[in-house]
């Protein structure tokens, strides 16, 4: 990594980059503060950050790689660091114009050159390690929703209820870090919102009940959804659109292959869901995105995505939906990887895929 970021400022003729995302910096140093900042240099790498954190970056950061700078004062430590850099790289997405504006004001000789997607292209290729977290997320993510089957009380709980069950249980019993994201249910036609947020609504009988979840173990995310039938009373529509968005995703994981696009992952789905009518009126967001330390990492699975071209050991979601608005929806969501050895998509969780009806 460091070896490539390297070669990076040789070949656009930078003198340093300095790196602010607290996940790249994550990714690069193994630090989950707060507040820390990467400089890499042509010669040496720095890793910053305050007081508080300096018995903790002393014990976690390999000092071989970086030298610790722990400063009270932010730019006057930034100004010992740049007096002998020209152009210096920083990160156009995580870099605020405000920050950006008071760099250019500090630092008159000094050219800014703004960096995109350099740090992030390299985590998009996840190591065997980061898999395997990721893997353990969703063996926890697994567990917990086999168990909170069992809590799902229709016409008493509300979605708010089961939403702060799942919270409690992934981190109170099985071991989650936290959760990836805010967690998702949504009940009857209220499952026709892909990304509603749960509410004080009672999760109705004999109606749609979508579930979209995710831990984090260890630093690394997963993402999965359900949609659910509770009660007896199945409607004919929701079962045929089920298993049109089931065969989608089966679609998906079984053509994926080493060499494709990302836009044309994502038109596997989009077309076969074309063929029954289902257009971007019922299917308008992406297939999926990739996700690692965030939960939404590059490459995106979409047809506005950045063309991205598959290598092995992407890990990404897989999750497409048919949305009726004002009656339900539906999506089903594996996170998976493309293993490169065998050229193929392997399933990180071992969640069924039939329709679950309780």
């Amino acid at each position: 990594m460091l070896s490539y970021l390297r070669n990076y400022l040789i070949e656009n003729n930078l003198d340093a980059i300095f790196i602010t995302n607290l996940s790249n910096v994550r990714y690069l140093t193994t630090f989950r503060g707060s507040n820390g900042q990467v400089l890499i240099t042509r010669e040496k790498n720095y890793f910053l950050t305050d007081f508080r954190y300096k018995i903790y970056a002393e014990q976690k950061i390999d000092k071989e790689l970086f030298e610790v700078v722990i400063y009270n004062e932010y730019y006057k430590t930034l100004e010992r660091l740049f007096s002998s850099y020209k152009r210096i790289g920083i990160e156009g997405q995580s870099t605020s114009i405000n920050s950006y504006n008071k760099l250019k004001e500090t630092f008159k000789n000094v050219e800014f050159v703004v960096i995109n997607d350099v740090i992030e292209s390299l985590r998009a290729i996840k190591r065997v390690d980061e898999i395997e977290r990721i893997k353990k997320a969703c063996e926890i993510a697994e567990k917990l929703f086999n168990i909170i089957l069992n809590f799902i009380k229709p016409e008493i709980m509300r979605e708010l209820d089961l939403a702060l069950e799942i919270d409690y249980i992934a981190k109170k019993y099985l071991g989650a870090e936290r959760m990836a994201f805010e967690t998702i249910v949504l009940t009857s036609y209220r499952s026709a919102m892909p990304h509603g947020r749960p509410s004080n609504q009672i999760i109705l009988n004999n109606a749609p009940l979508l579930i979209d979840f995710g831990v984090v173990y260890d630093g690394y995310c997963c993402d999965i959804t359900r949609t659910l039938w509770i009660g007896n009373d199945v409607d004919d529509k929701f079962i045929e659109i089920y298993d049109i968005v089931k065969e989608a995703v089966k679609i998906v994981e079984e053509n994926t292959k080493i060499g494709m696009k990302n836009k044309d992952v994502d038109l596997l789905a989009r077309e076969f869901l074309r063929s029954f009518g289902y257009d971007d009126n019922y299917f308008g967001h992406a297939l999926g995105h990739s996700i690692g330390i965030d939960v939404h990492e590059i490459p995106a699975f979409s047809q506005r995505a950045n063309e991205w071209i598959l290598k092995g050991y992407e890990v990404f979601t897989v999750e497409p939906g048919i949305y009726i608005e004002n009656n339900f929806g539906v999506r089903i969501e594996d996170t998976v990887y493309l293993d490169r050895e065998k050229n193929k998509i392997v399933v990180l969780s071992n969640i069924t895929k039939e329709l679950i009806k309780i």
